[in-house]
């Protein structure tokens, strides 16, 4: 009996060593020692705020149904080598997180950490950015930002003056004036971010050509003339000019000179501007060589017209004052006084025999008539003056 005991308690010793170094060469967790499966451990991963801005502080917490010290992370379903369980949150670190076993298949339930930045990588695209005038071109705004920027939450900018507020804008029939340096901006709650400065090149062909001749005029055999092409303005500038004659090529330079000028110089000029995109023509400008005699006739002709132009004008002048002076004489003539006097027998006083013959002369009567009028007619600088005296 004795040995059989002492049989039993050294087989129990065995056991318990053998169980003793399968747990230690396997690593089993103590979870396991004390009876618990892997498959039975409870694993729920979180997140301090699943929402933060960059730069917030974020804190990762695995939870067990029991103490382990072996516990791993995955991010989007891809382990995460040496996590950190607390860190500054960074864009980069936006996703789903699980926790872990180590060397085991089953995760926890997935956290969403999301992390909000103001927009980022700002840019403004051109399109085309060479447009040819009366063309059309498109602006495009876009960003990395969480949250997005709203279409509306865009601006944009030309020479720092806003143009509009969208996302995407459109000019048609583009004109040189819209030319220059282009931006936008785009906003969240978190903050506001401009754009580089993009350059709008507008194309367009020479404008307003014209071809001067200099002297202006007919010229006369033998002088110089010299017929210059000019142009206000072209983008690109221009590459070469050319003069014509009768839509004859004369020479491709902006400017002709023509010394000991002929009657073969005669006819119809023009000029043409070119640049890469246009050419444009100028309008025609006709050139008449005249020769001495024909010049010297011409000019003694000027001469009489100019001579018989100012005698018409004095004599214009001349007539024009004369009317004056004889409509001033006559308004002068015609101002005239008028005087009314009335006599009254009954209050007259006695009266001598002149004063009576007057009377009498002035009403054509015998002296009866109650009523004798006198006019008289007074010269005055002024207007007429009319007196009556009862």
């Amino acid at each position: 009996m004795r040995f059989l005991k002492t049989i039993s308690v050294i087989l129990d010793i065995l056991i318990l060593m053998f169980v003793v170094l399968r747990v230690t060469s396997t690593k089993q967790s103590p979870c396991v020692l004390r009876g618990s499966s892997v498959d039975n451990i409870e694993l729920s991963a979180h997140v301090s705020n699943p929402t933060v801005s960059e730069g917030t502080q974020v804190t990762l917490t695995c939870k067990t149904s029991c103490k382990l010290n072996n516990i791993v992370w995955f991010k989007n379903d891809k382990q995460v080598s040496n996590p950190v369980r607390k860190f500054q949150a960074k864009t980069e670190d936006s996703g789903s997180y699980r926790c872990a076993i180590e060397g085991q298949t089953r995760k926890s339930e997935a956290v969403m950490l999301d992390v909000q930045y103001g927009p980022k990588n700002v840019a403004l695209l051109i399109s085309p950015s060479y447009v040819l005038e009366e063309g059309s071109v498109t602006f495009t705004c876009d960003s990395d930002a969480n949250p997005k920027v709203r279409p509306n939450q865009y601006k944009l900018y030309r020479e720092q003056r806003i143009v509009t507020t969208a996302q995407t804008h459109n000019i048609s029939h583009i004109q040189k004036e819209h030319r220059g340096q282009y931006s936008c901006q785009a906003h969240n709650y978190i903050n506001t971010t401009m754009s580089a400065p993009v350059p709008l090149e507008v194309q367009y062909g020479p404008k307003d050509v014209v071809l001067l001749i200099s002297p202006p005029g007919d010229v006369v055999i033998g002088s110089s003339v010299t017929l210059t092409c000019n142009s206000s303005g072209s983008y690109p500038s221009i590459q070469s000019y050319t003069l014509l004659k009768d839509n004859t090529e004369e020479t491709q330079e902006k400017t002709l000179t023509i010394s000991n000028i002929q009657p073969s110089h005669s006819g119809t000029y023009s000029c043409q501007a070119k640049n890469n995109f246009t050419t444009v023509n100028s309008t025609e400008v006709t050139l008449h060589v005249l020769s001495n005699k024909v010049a010297l006739i011409s000019g003694v002709g000027v001469g009489v017209s100019v001579l018989v132009l100012l005698i018409l004008s004095f004599i214009i002048v001349s007539w024009v004052r004369k009317k004056k002076t004889l409509n001033a004489e006559k308004e002068h003539e015609q101002d005239v006084d008028y005087c009314s006097v009335t006599f009254k027998p009954e209050t007259k006083p006695q009266a001598d025999h002149n004063s009576t013959a007057l009377e009498r002369t002035l009403s054509g009567g015998t002296g009866n008539e109650d009523i004798c009028v006198i006019y008289s007619s007074v010269k005055e600088d002024t207007s007429a003056i009319y007196a009556t005296v009862m």
